[in-house]
């Protein structure tokens, strides 16, 4: 994914600001490692993602715990052609 900016899903919780992480479509949980953590902060905050956050990023992408955050003059590789709407 091109994108290092994500926004959590209304689902998500992360009590006492731990290492656990309640959130997605399921809920399902997550337990952080201290890598975990501080990547998971900086989704919390807005801030650059440390570098080695690919595999959680995907993991809580597929969960719909998290969602990209494009921006306006970011590049998209799909456009209206890409959407199908049921």
């Amino acid at each position: 994914m091109s994108t290092s900016r994500f926004i959590v899903d209304p689902s998500w919780r992360r009590p006492a600001r731990g290492k656990t992480v309640f959130a997605g479509s399921p809920i399902k949980l997550f337990s952080l490692s201290a890598e975990g953590k501080a990547i998971v902060e900086a989704i919390e905050h807005g801030q650059l993602l440390p570098d080695g956050h690919e595999p959680l990023t995907s993991r809580l992408l597929d969960a719909g715990a998290i969602h990209p955050l494009v921006m306006p003059g970011d590049e998209c590789a799909f456009n209206a052609l890409d959407v199908t709407v049921v």
